[in-house]
Parts: C-alpha cells; sequence; structure tokens
C-alpha cells in the first residue's frame, strides 16, 4: 500500500498601521505606530495547523506586534492555505483603536507573504486629541479680556495656530 502526501501551501501576512487622519505611515505628535498588537483568527471553513497546533475556525492563530515603523510581519510559511482575519487588538501609545482596525486577507501561494501595506490594506487607528480652555484676565479689575490672541505650539512638531480670546 503506498500514500501520497500534499504539502499544504503556505504564507505569511505583512500589515502597516497608519494615522487614520494624515492616511500615512507617520504617527502625530507624541503618539507611537508601534507597539499595536494584533490579532490573526482563522475564518476559513476547516481547521488550520500553526506552528503545530490546530485551531478551529474563529481561533486565534497568531499574535503580531508593530515595529518602531509602525510594520508586522509572520514568516513567508507561517500560515496554511485559506482565510483570515487580522484585527488590532490593542492600539499604540496615543491611538483610540478607532478606525479601519480589522481586514481580511487570504493565503493562496506557497512562500509568499501577502503584502497589506498599502494605503487600502493598511490598519488605520485615530490619534487621541484633546482640547482646552484659557481666560485672560485684566490683572488689576480681574475682568476678561476679549480679541487677546495667543500663539499655540506644538513642542513634538513645531505646529502652530493662534487663537484669540472671546468676549
Amino acid at each position: 500500500e503506498h500514500s501520497i502526501i500534499n504539502k499544504v501551501i503556505r504564507g505569511g501576512v505583512k500589515i502597516q498601521k497608519y494615522d487614520l487622519q494624515s492616511g500615512d505611515g507617520t504617527a502625530q505628535g507624541s503618539a507611537a505606530l508601534e507597539g499595536a498588537v494584533f490579532e490573526i483568527t482563522n475564518m476559513s471553513s476547516e481547521s488550520v495547523m500553526v506552528d503545530g497546533k490546530t485551531y478551529d475556525p474563529g481561533q486565534v492563530v497568531a499574535s503580531l506586534t508593530t515595529d518602531k515603523d509602525g510594520l508586522a510581519q509572520t514568516a513567508s510559511d507561517m500560515l496554511p492555505f485559506g482565510l483570515y482575519k487580522i484585527t488590532e487588538v490593542s492600539p499604540p501609545k496615543g491611538y483610540l483603536g478607532e478606525g479601519i482596525v480589522e481586514r481580511t486577507f487570504v493565503i493562496a501561494q506557497d512562500g509568499v507573504i501577502v503584502d497589506m501595506t498599502g494605503e487600502d490594506q493598511a490598519i488605520y487607528d485615530q490619534v487621541i486629541r484633546g482640547d482646552f480652555e484659557l481666560t485672560k484676565i485684566d490683572g488689576n479689575t480681574q475682568n476678561a479680556m476679549a480679541g487677546i490672541p495667543f500663539r499655540i505650539t506644538s513642542n513634538t512638531t513645531g505646529e502652530s495656530h493662534t487663537i484669540t480670546t472671546d468676549a
């Protein structure tokens, strides 16, 4: 009796973290694209074997963390033929974990890393933003002063805006 053994197609994935507002791979202010954690879930109709373990449909098969450039990548033979979902489960410093934080991809070619670093496949996150309020007061009368301009400058980026007090 003879048996025939077929090697399953195996590939990998490379993902890029983008800033939702700027639309590119550059973090805003003191935020960072490094440290985002992604989970890869088996979305195929059958179980898959990853690193010697079997994972049923719907189970997380791997976790990835982005580097200083907002990139994360598996080995080129990590994932067997099938459909997968990659989901950001922990945003990096300065981001909300809101935006486009989930994508699906297919492993269909042996030894090929699916490139999800382009604008239409990347993961996009909303940077945390805040507001502040100030009141300009006359030192002698303690009355509010209208029409006083203030320049606000980011120490991180050098971006600058002028605001003016109202009544």
